[in-house]
């Protein structure tokens, strides 16, 4: 697998340095759990982290070697903090495995909730066919939902896409079902309403999050990398 450029590495290395020895759950790609372990360490040569098994777990059978999996890591002494790790199995042994990270994304709660502040121009598609389109101003998106800020009026539980262009360069477009949950009017008094939402994706496709946290993580490695 090809390594990371050494300043994503250091990135990485800092993001776990946060949470070693801290519990964690290794999962498949579907978010089965294979195991709960310990993050034991990571190896910025090999961009690899190893993970122990929790005495008397019982390592998975059939894991195929380079099989993607995902990471839950809970950040010790931060309540409900987690780092979201994605890779894959480079060894699979009696009481410990190692992964090679693929990409890593800090998270505000257990619900992969960390947001990434963008601020782009997008669409709102909606209604049959989702023939409809008005224009909306992101805010900011995670894994699990989006803000977004605009004139046009919808009602909590309305079901619509957001058309999202590139986060990054060269980066993919985005086509992202959501729910609106939340509903605030922004706008000064006597001014007219200017809508901020708060929407839900309720689980993407597994490719797309995946693409999703890779963009994520560039961003925020950005963001670090600037502070």
């Amino acid at each position: 697998m090809e390594q990371p450029p050494e300043n994503l590495i250091q990135t990485i290395q800092d993001m776990l340095s946060t949470c070693m020895d801290g519990l964690c759950e290794v999962l498949t790609e579907d978010n089965r759990v294979l195991f709960v372990g310990r993050l034991e360490q990571y190896d910025p040569k090999q961009n690899e982290v190893w993970i122990d098994l929790r005495r008397g777990s019982e390592p998975p059978q059939g894991v195929i070697h380079n099989m993607p999996v995902k990471v839950q890591i809970h950040v010790k002494n931060q309540s409900g903090a987690l780092v979201m790790l994605y890779g894959n199995v480079s060894l699979c042994a009696a009481t410990y495995w190692t992964i090679i990270v693929r990409n890593v994304v800090a998270c505000a709660e257990s619900r992969r909730a960390f947001r990434q502040k963008v601020g782009v121009e997008a669409q709102i598609l909606w209604g049959p066919g989702l023939h409809f389109r008005a224009k909306c101003q992101v805010e900011d998106i995670s894994l699990v939902g989006v803000a977004i800020h605009s004139p046009l009026k919808l009602e909590i539980g309305s079901r619509i896409v957001l058309s999202i262009p590139a986060l990054i360069e060269d980066g993919p477009n985005y086509e992202l079902p959501c729910s609106v949950v939340v509903r605030r009017n922004t706008a000064e008094a006597g001014l007219p309403p200017k809508w901020r939402y708060g929407c839900d994706f309720g689980g993407l496709e597994e490719q797309v999050e995946e693409t999703l946290c890779k963009d994520l993580f560039t961003l925020q490695a950005r963001t670090m990398n600037r502070g």
